[in-house]
């Protein structure tokens, strides 16, 4: 069975790595930083057109992505 949003944990991945704690309060900045940079660069490459989308959208999707996914990331490592 394919691994629930591959598109972003292929965005995840990458801002985690380097990082020594990624689940620790600093590590999170760290990754989410790295992640908001990337998923923004991805993000206006793919929803700038004909009509403009406003810079709250992208980080309000930005946010609930991150959130959701990290969450799921942590608890998966944690259960391993």
């Amino acid at each position: 069975m394919p691994s629930k949003y591959a598109g972003l944990r292929d965005l995840l991945r990458p801002c985690m790595e380097g990082v020594d704690d990624p689940f620790s309060d600093a590590g999170e900045h760290v990754v989410y930083m790295r992640f908001y940079a990337t998923a923004q660069s991805v993000l206006t490459d793919h929803l700038i057109g004909p009509e403009s989308v406003s810079d709250t959208l992208i980080e309000e999707i930005i946010e609930c992505a991150f959130y959701g996914l990290y969450d799921k990331v942590r608890k998966e490592a944690e259960d391993q």
